[in-house]
Formats: C-alpha cells, structure tokens, sequence
C-alpha cells in the first residue's frame, strides 16, 4: 500500500472516530480529529470527502459551511 494511500486510510478511520467522539457527546475530541482528518483530506486532495469533512467540521464549531 503506498504512503498516500495509507494515509488517506487512516484520516477516513480518523474521520469514522470523529463521528463516533461526537455521538458519545465527547465535542472537544470529535473537533480535534475532524481538524486533523479536513487537513489530511485536503493535503491528499481527497474528494468529495473534504467536502463533507469540513461541513462536519463547521458544525462541530458552530459555523456555516461555505
């Protein structure tokens, strides 16, 4: 498996355990994996994945999505 593969592997698990901290009430935990899975979606250039990533992100901060 190439390095960008796994790497986009991981932010989708990263992504998963975003939704899951949220669904447990744990927001602090869901916005710290949510930055860190919009990051590597973007770096990757994973789409339409960030999309999503980052209107998740959005509403975990309370914001609008662009």
């Amino acid at each position: 498996m190439g390095e960008a593969r796994t790497k986009g592997y991981m932010a989708t698990l990263k992504y998963r355990l975003a939704l899951a901290e949220e669904a447990l009430g744990n927001r602090k935990e869901a916005v710290k994996h949510a930055e860190e899975v919009v990051h590597w979606f973007e770096r990757l250039e994973i789409k339409p994945d960030v999309d999503e990533a980052r209107a998740f992100l959005f509403k975990l901060q309370g914001k609008r999505s662009k």
